[in-house]
């Protein structure tokens, strides 16, 4: 479903469970606000993004088109109990950067000695 107005585009697509409402800002097509819904479309966790920054990427011909990224994001779930607020400086994408281990689940579980995992969809599939 896609609502549109003249300060924001907002779309709203399903998710691993409930749904995903993005909100994103008609000019430049930047998500400024993240939510995800349960199955009663009551909003779960959210997160504000701003401050978007080109990424700058090393050894990058002129014509390459860099990417941009938020770099001040502000999240909150379980109705404001748990909330974050992550800034990122100098974002920056080097032929060592980022390292597909940063992506990959299990090794870190392993490196985070992390015991206990609970999905919290398992019983959707």
């Amino acid at each position: 479903m896609v609502e549109v107005t003249a300060a924001k585009l907002v779309l709203t697509t399903e998710a691993r469970f409930g749904s995903r409402r993005l909100s994103l800002n008609p000019d430049d097509y930047r998500p400024s606000r993240i939510e995800l819904l349960d199955d009663k479309g009551f909003v779960v966790a959210s997160s504000d993004l701003s401050k978007y920054e080109s990424v700058a990427i090393r050894g990058a011909r002129p014509e390459t088109v860099h990417p941009w990224i938020a770099t001040d994001l502000r999240i909150v779930a379980e109705s404001g109990k748990t909330q974050a607020h992550i800034e990122i400086s100098s974002p920056e994408i080097t032929p060592d950067r980022p390292r597909p281990s940063e992506f990959d689940l299990q090794h870190l579980l392993e490196v985070c000695d992390v015991k206990d995992v609970r999905l919290l969809d398992a019983d959707k599939k």
